[in-house]
């Protein structure tokens, strides 16, 4: 709305409101016209007199059209004429006092630590009492209201000569809301008016339009358009907008802004099962709370959810994204989902115009980074190809697995090269069918795997590159001095205190080359380590290449670098998207004990 545009914007609201009234009480009679006649040239001079500056311009040509204004929205009744606005604490005193505490709890709220001894000031009951500048300035305009006034900051002026505006109901227990201007405090007075009476007319067919071409250009890839003029279209409480905010702001995981969408959808709109109650369920389980509100719509979704078989939607490409999701190559899963799986996506109404219900699928969800969403947004729908684009940057650092991620602190990993790392988790004795979706899967630090670890462990499994594949398993003694050696390359570590140890061995289980722990010597966090097995020399250029050979032949254990120079030597290299603990898939495994007694079992 531009601020000239009073005349005809008034005469709407007036015509609007009239519609809305007789739809709730056809007996009463027409308001008609809300305002009153325009205010004369010198009665808005004798205002500016009183007030000591000119008007802002909108407010000025508002009193040029009419001079106040009944029902500016639903809870104040009557803005003044020019002849009794005034200063805020003298028309309302109380008002002035309210505003006051409110700004001086603010204050207290926002005082750093070092500003101690302002904030005693403050608390300081044999002071005067504190007496804001803001809202001693402050000109009201509105007389009657549900506890809420309108007010204008003649200190707070923008570069076109506005005042800040300002709404302030004493029963929403916030502070007064801010507005650049005058105009754009109606404006939001008329939009709280149509979110809360929905009143039939030229605005709500406006609305109509333009959040049809706004679906359309969320079809064409165009979500940026799309999106401003849905958040619009929302403000005035009109349903379709908020279903389709719905679906952007879900996909790109913004939780925080989500409207509800499940409100604005009738029982049997497709969309509400196929996608907004288990997007709704998902952002359930990742609630941190610890006393959530109880919402027994979700149960059945929330459980689908966590025992991993909700899917997106039935496709063969979709399924085989799945797969390589459940088996630790995110990778080439999101390759998949974004050249073959998302061209065939099709909506399953006319509401549903994004493919948001990824974000309910355990296994798919997590591939969906926010960069991810914005190419999916920006992607024309149905039956275009979504750019899969490069994965992420340089591989991953074998260290950080045995540092990243909830859950015990023991771990040990093992690489495997030749193998899948469906292969790799059936050969360490892992039920196939319990892989389950990755820890970061709901966004908390909750998940069912690390509830029985007394009875099972816990065994992750991801894709490395050239060739390797990888078993991380948690809380585990399957590295104990004596046992069988696990063919391919070994690493773990016992404690966060502890060194990191390394074994490889051949394929039939002959140990080539190791560096742990002298057997049965004390505990040492810090090392240092021994080489041993057929060819103890076989990292020695490395090592010492890395200064971490010293002249007896041991190494340090504790040094950050020995974890990336084995890595170097055996070309170790997670890919980005499996080198964090809880991003890779989750399955049981038969625990291996640790043996009681052993120094480290009593640590931990």
């Amino acid at each position: 709305m531009q601020i000239d545009d009073w005349e005809p914007f008034l005469r709407t609201w007036s015509a609007e409101r009239e519609t809305a009234m007789r739809a709730l009480e056809p007996s009463e009679p027409p308001l008609g016209w809300l305002g009153f006649d325009p205010a004369p040239p010198e009665r808005i001079a004798a205002l500016e007199a009183r007030l000591g500056a000119p008007l802002p311009p909108s407010y000025r040509s508002f009193l040029e059209v009419t001079d106040g204004w009944r029902w500016a929205g639903e809870f104040v009744y009557l803005l003044a004429p020019a002849a009794e606005v005034g200063p805020m604490r003298e028309l309302t005193g109380h008002l002035f006092e309210m505003l006051s505490e409110w700004e001086q709890e603010d204050l207290k709220e926002d005082l750093d630590e070092e500003e101690e001894d302002e904030e005693e000031d403050l608390d300081d009951g044999d002071e005067e009492p504190y007496e804001s500048e803001r809202w001693g300035r402050t000109v009201q305009i509105s007389l009657d209201g549900d506890q809420t006034w309108l007010m204008l900051d003649p200190g707070d002026v923008n570069a076109a000569g506005e005042w800040a505006a300002y709404r302030y109901s004493s029963w929403s227990g916030e502070g007064p809301e801010r507005h650049e201007s005058f105009a754009d405090l109606m404006y939001a007075e008329f939009q709280g008016f149509h979110a809360l009476r929905k009143p039939d007319g030229e605005t709500r067919r406006g609305l109509a339009a333009r959040v049809e071409r706004a679906r359309a250009d969320l079809l064409a890839g165009r979500a940026a358009e799309a999106e401003r003029a849905l958040e619009e279209a929302r403000e005035f409480g009109y349903g379709p907008a908020t279903v389709y905010l719905f679906q952007i702001r879900a996909l790109r995981g913004e939780h925080y802004m989500l409207p509800d969408a499940r409100s604005e959808l009738a029982q049997g709109d497709p969309l509400l099962g196929h996608a907004v109650l288990p997007v709704l369920a998902v952002i359930a389980e990742g609630d941190p709370r610890p006393h959530r509100p109880e919402d027994p719509e979700l149960d059945g979704y929330r459980r689908r959810y966590r025992d991993g078989v909700h899917r997106a939607w039935e496709d063969g490409a979709l399924e085989r994204a799945r797969d390589l999701a459940r088996w630790g190559d995110p990778e080439e899963a999101w390759r998949v989902l974004a050249e073959e799986a998302l061209p065939r996506w099709r909506p399953v109404g006319d509401g549903h115009v994004l493919p948001v219900e990824l974000m309910a699928d355990p296994f798919l969800r997590p591939l969906v980074t926010s960069e991810r969403a914005a190419r999916i947004l920006a992607t024309p729908r149905p039956g275009t190809a979504v750019p899969a684009g490069p994965g992420p940057a340089g591989p991953g650092d074998p260290g950080s697995l045995l540092e990243s991620g909830p859950g015990p602190s023991s771990r040990w990993i093992g690489f495997a090269r030749g193998t899948t790392p469906r292969e790799l988790a059936l050969r360490l004795g892992a039920d196939p069918d319990s892989v389950g979706p990755c820890l970061g899967s709901t966004g908390s630090g909750r998940h069912s795997a690390y509830e029985d670890r007394d009875r099972l462990g816990v065994l992750h499994v991801g894709v490395a590159e050239d060739g390797w594949s990888f078993a991380l398993e948690a809380d585990t003694g399957r590295a104990e001095p004596g046992g069988a050696p696990f063919a391919g390359v070994e690493l773990w570590r016992e404690s966060p205190a502890g060194p990191v140890q390394f074994r490889y061995a051949d394929p039939k289980g002959r140990v080539v080359w190791s560096l742990t722990a002298p057997p049965g010597a004390p505990y040492d966090p810090e090392g240092p380590l021994e080489r041993g097995g057929s060819e103890p020399g076989l990292l020695d250029a490395e090592l010492a290449a890395a200064g971490l050979l010293r002249a007896d032949g041991r190494v340090p254990g504790r040094d950050p670098g020995l974890v990336a120079a084995v890595a170097r030597h055996f070309g170790l290299r997670p890919t980005p998207g499996t080198s964090r603990l809880e991003l890779l898939p989750v399955l049981r495994v038969p625990r291996t004990p640790r043996r009681p007694g052993d120094a480290c079992w009593e640590r931990s």
